[in-house]
């Protein structure tokens, strides 16, 4: 009898307006593959311990975002590369996949887009030059 690996469910995102498309490496082997900004992956199983999480633009090796992952069984996270290339983090969120008409703790998350044009500052800017 072999032994069930206990998994967690990971899904990734590129929210980094200004980063080439991206390959997502774990453990040094590439999971996700060219991935736009504005694309967030369907759910990846990995199993729950411990990954090296590295983020590279499109067919290089060279890391812009490297971290440590350490999922729990059972459980459902979001990886987000959010800010911008020179300040580039990983925001990571505990998921609880589901129909959200039917949840009532669903958490809106709202992307910032600083610098892209027609984003956010941009709207800003123009609303204060309004008054």
């Amino acid at each position: 009898m072999t032994a069930m690996v206990e998994t967690a469910s990971v899904r990734v995102g590129h929210c980094c307006p200004d980063a080439p498309n991206v390959d997502v490496h774990v453990d040094g082997d590439v999971a996700f593959e060219d991935v736009p900004f504005e694309q967030i992956s369907e759910y990846a199983e990995l199993p729950a311990e411990s990954h090296d999480i590295a983020v590279t633009p499109h067919g290089s090796d060279d890391p812009v975002l490297e971290l440590t992952l350490d999922p729990e069984a059972d459980a459902a996270y979001s990886a987000l590369a959010t800010g911008l290339l020179n300040d580039i983090e990983c925001t990571v969120f505990d998921d609880a996949p589901g129909d959200v008409a039917d949840r009532r703790d669903a958490r809106p998350v709202r992307s910032r887009l600083a610098g892209r044009p027609g984003g956010e500052r941009a709207r800003r800017r123009r609303r204060a030059d309004a008054v």
